[in-house]
């Protein structure tokens, strides 16, 4: 006997009982010979596989209804919040000493680099002018710069003879003030704004050297001593070299040489408490490029930041 066109109707229920399903002939009435099929364990349902045979058993476990939920595995919200908590201590400890290591290695970054132009522009004055042994070094420090110095830079603004348009304090590591760049205490030195934003002023003439002293960020803070400000100075037959070295400011008082550490870097005299300018916490902190020039363009443990 064939199968018409009808698919079969199914009648499925759960798992163990039977299920029933009636074949339609052609003359629409039921058949005597009813089919009969078990579910298996496996928990299929009888599916038509065609309009003229009977279909396979298939697996329908999400249409049968029967399928356990599988449990799914979560962090509770207790174990979130403790994690998030350690992660926030772990970054309090790391990111102000990633913060600090990055600062120092952008000061040294712009420190070489300033240091490198102004060497470059005595070599190239010294090409033009002949060495620095024979300059003028008794012009005042505007007329120093305008004939050494102000045509090798790329200025981008320059105050001579008029105050910055807001002065600086630059503070000392020990906590006061030395601002050689005010407009109220320097009015007619050199003060001037490079193209990369960094400002120097240029104060002497100071026996045989003029000191430049050079602000890596100009105003923008810390505006501190040994962090984003270092002294240098142009020594007469030396060039550009570290403050301190070769030369210093003398006492009218005393006459005592002040600033200066002799002819040669010693770490211990750039460092120790024997003199004011020294880079240590008790003092201005005014040697600090000499400091970091003598250990190799290097900011080391102990460097007072």
């Amino acid at each position: 006997m064939g199968f018409n066109q009808y698919p079969p109707r199914l009648s499925l229920i759960r798992e163990g009982i039977r299920a029933t399903h009636f074949l339609k002939g052609d003359s629409e009435k039921v058949l005597s010979k009813r089919q009969t099929i078990r579910l298996w364990t496996c928990h299929c349902a009888p599916v038509a596989q065609s309009h003229n045979y009977p279909s396979p058993l298939l697996p329908l476990p999400q249409a049968a209804g029967i399928m356990k939920r599988e449990k799914k595995s979560a962090f509770t919200l207790a174990e979130v919040l403790i994690t998030l908590g350690i992660i926030g201590v772990v970054a309090a400890m790391t990111m102000p000493s990633l913060i600090t290591n990055y600062q120092k290695k952008e000061t040294l970054s712009k420190l070489k680099k300033i240091y490198s132009i102004f060497s470059q522009v005595v070599k190239q004055a010294e090409l033009n002018e002949g060495e620095s042994g024979y300059w003028d070094f008794t012009l005042s420090s505007k007329d120093f710069y305008t004939k050494y110095l102000k045509q090798y830079l790329n200025v981008a603004n320059e105050y001579i003879d008029k105050p910055l348009p807001k002065d600086m304090d630059y503070y000392t590591l020990n906590g006061g003030i030395n601002n050689p760049a005010g407009g109220h205490e320097a009015v007619a030195n050199p003060k001037v704004f490079l193209n990369d934003g960094t400002f120097f002023t240029m104060l002497g003439p100071l026996g045989n050297s003029y000191s430049i002293v050079v602000n890596l960020n100009g105003y923008s803070h810390p505006n501190r001593w040994g962090r984003d400000i270092f002294a240098f100075s142009i020594v007469q037959g030396k060039g550009f070299v570290p403050y301190g070295l070769y030369t210093g400011l003398v006492s009218p008082d005393t006459g005592e040489v002040i600033g200066s550490f002799g002819d040669s870097m010693s770490r211990d005299e750039i460092t120790g408490t024997g003199n004011s300018r020294a880079c240590n916490k008790e003092k201005d902190g005014i040697w600090c490029a000499a400091l970091i020039m003598f250990d190799g363009w290097e900011i080391k443990d102990d460097y007072p930041w």
